[in-house]
């Protein structure tokens, strides 16, 4: 108990000596200030305090032993103003910059480290930090303990052989699909070559035979304003009773045509089908390939028996371009074109593979381009035109029910393959004989 009465009494002469050592400020935090900032308590009326400059507010205290000499107190100016050195409460100076000692050398003093930032600020500034990867350990000796550096060489040894191997079937199939293509340019090569030589041996034998075959005058493709103007002369020619002989040959040309040209009825039947028109004394002699073609007829007349819609654009038509993957279909009246529709297909191209690839090729091809024939077929039966005409890839014609057929080269969009298959088709190829 003794014990326990000293150490209260140590305690509260601790605190008294504290309190007179340490004087007592009242501080308290304001709503809008920045942490670390404070605003001291307002005094009781008439009490007089002071804010030390750390922000501890001061008791009131008596004067200091400098002002009752009439000199500045300490860390003031003459003029009553405080230095910077100073504290404006308590006027005791600031506390210096701590330095370190001058070098035993005699360098300059150096200032010593900064004071790290509070715990919370340290755990702010690590939150974010990246940790450093630990390198990667070499397992090379443990590989070799384990037997596995031989088998990794191994792999690398195969994999670079699989590589080859791929590139060797790789050079392999496009040397086939090379040759492949090869075959069949030459194929075709060989025959165009055949179908010349035909050509070249039919002359040859009417040569020998001593029957010279007459030729052309001239040859000569109608279009537009020439076309047009060589039709109104046909039409306006008058012969008289009997002096006109007009004919339509579609293979061979009729007895009485024959005797009509004589010898140079063979060039009837090389430029078949023809509409011919020849007057008696033999002053005009043309055959004309209408694009739409009448019934065979061969008559004499006083002027040529010739109607516009067989050989230019007249009345409401309708107009198709068919190949294996485009479709293109116009209305027109008197040549101009009134409405347009037209589709691509997706149909597969050439095929170089060879053998039983190619095989398969060609049937799914075949497929294909029978179902485009099918959609093309229910596109024209929702025209309404007074005729129709089918132009295209001459192998696809077959399939269309049309007045008049032909085969045109028409290449690019459906529109721009319309237009020129258009313009091929009413293109009128004159002979004179």
């Amino acid at each position: 108990m003794h014990l326990s009465v000293s150490v209260t009494n140590i305690h509260m002469h601790v605190r008294g000596v504290l309190k007179r050592l340490l004087p007592r400020t009242v501080v308290r935090r304001t709503r809008g200030h920045r942490p670390g900032r404070h605003q001291p308590v307002a005094p009781p009326a008439g009490q007089r305090t002071a804010v030390h400059h750390r922000g501890r507010r001061l008791p009131d205290r008596p004067p200091a032993r400098d002002e009752t000499r009439g000199r500045p107190p300490r860390g003031r100016r003459p003029g009553g103003r405080p230095t910077a050195d100073a504290c404006s409460a308590c006027r005791s100076p600031r506390r210096p910059e701590r330095r370190q000692p001058a070098d035993a050398l005699g360098g300059p003093a150096r200032e010593t480290r900064p004071r790290r930032p509070p715990a919370r600020h340290r755990r702010r500034l690590t939150r974010g930090a990246t940790p450093i990867l630990a390198a990667p350990r070499d397992h090379s000796m443990l590989d070799d303990l384990l037997g596995r550096t031989e088998l990794k060489a191994r792999i690398d040894d195969l994999e670079a052989e699989a590589d080859s191997l791929q590139q060797q079937l790789d050079a392999e199939a496009d040397r086939r699909s090379e040759a492949a293509r090869k075959r069949q340019a030459a194929e075709r090569r060989a025959n165009e070559l055949e179908t010349k030589i035909e050509e070249l041996q039919d002359r040859l034998d009417r040569t020998d035979s001593g029957d010279a075959a007459p030729e052309f005058r001239d040859r000569i493709a109608l279009t537009g304003r020439r076309r047009d103007r060589v039709l109104a002369l046909l039409e306006s020619l008058d012969a008289g009773p009997e002096g006109v002989l007009t004919a339509y040959v579609a293979d061979d040309p009729p007895a009485q045509l024959r005797d009509a040209l004589g010898d140079r009825a063979p060039l009837v039947a090389r430029a078949a089908p023809c509409l011919v028109v020849h007057d008696r004394d033999g002053i005009v002699s043309t055959a004309l390939r209408p694009p739409n073609p009448p019934e065979p007829f061969c008559e004499w007349g006083q002027t040529a028996r010739i109607e516009r819609d067989w050989l230019a654009p007249t009345g409401r038509y309708a107009l198709a371009v068919v190949r294996a993957d485009l479709f293109a279909v116009g209305v027109y009246r008197d040549g101009d074109r009134r409405s347009f529709d037209g589709f691509t297909s997706n149909v597969k191209s050439d095929h170089s593979k060879g053998g039983f690839s190619q095989a398969r090729f060609e049937r799914l091809r075949d497929e294909q381009i029978q179902a485009h024939l099918e959609e093309c077929q229910r596109a024209l039966a929702d025209i309404d035109a007074d005729r129709l005409f089918v132009v295209g890839q001459d192998t696809l014609l077959d399939a269309f029910d049309a007045d008049a057929t032909a085969a045109v080269d028409a290449t690019g969009d459906p529109a721009d393959a319309l237009a020129d298959a258009h313009t091929d088709f009413w293109t009128l190829p004159l002979s004179l004989l």
